[in-house]
C-alpha cells in the first residue's frame, strides 16, 4: 500500500471537512495502465495494478469517511465484455480515449447522484448502442 497516498488523502480530507463539513468526499479510483507498467523496477500487469489501486482507494475512503467511484473496475468489466469494442485508452495506454472518458463520466454520475446513468439521453458523441453499454457497465459499479 502506498502510505504517501493514504497520508495525502487524510490531509486533503481533513482540509475539506474543516472548510465544509457537509462535503461528500468521493475518490475516483481510475484505471490501471492498459498493458501494465514497470514501476520502481517491478512489473505490474493491468490486473495487479488495478487490484492495488482498488485497495488503496478503498483504504483512503474508509479512513476518511469517503466513498469510492469504481471507474477502474468499470474499465475492467468493459475489457472482459464480449462483442466488438472500442479502445478505452489513447495510444499511450494510460490516458482515456473519449470512450474511456464517457465511461468514467457515467461512473462519476452514478457515484455523485446515486442514480443509474442508463436513463441518460446524453451520449457524448458516441454511437447510442455503445453509450448504453457503457452506461450499463457504470451502473453495475454502483
Amino acid at each position: 500500500m502506498k502510505q504517501s497516498f493514504i497520508k495525502a488523502s487524510k490531509k486533503l480530507a481533513a482540509y475539506i471537512r474543516k472548510t465544509n463539513p457537509k462535503t461528500q468526499i468521493i475518490y475516483n479510483c481510475t484505471w490501471a495502465y492498459k498493458k501494465g507498467k514497470k514501476i520502481s523496477g517491478k512489473w505490474y500487469s493491468f490486473s495487479k495494478m488495478q487490484k492495488i489501486m482498488n485497495r488503496n482507494y478503498q483504504t483512503a475512503a474508509r479512513q476518511t469517511g469517503g466513498r469510492v467511484c469504481r471507474s477502474g473496475e468499470a474499465f475492467l468489466k468493459y475489457r472482459e465484455s464480449k462483442g466488438k469494442k472500442k479502445n478505452l485508452y489513447l495510444k499511450d495506454n494510460n490516458h482515456a480515449s473519449r470512450y474511456g472518458w464517457y465511461l468514467n463520466a457515467c461512473c462519476l454520475y452514478s457515484s455523485i447522484f446515486g442514480k443509474s446513468p442508463v436513463e441518460s439521453r446524453y451520449y457524448g458523441g458516441i454511437e447510442k448502442n455503445l453509450a448504453v453499454k457503457l452506461q450499463r457497465i457504470a451502473a453495475s459499479q454502483m
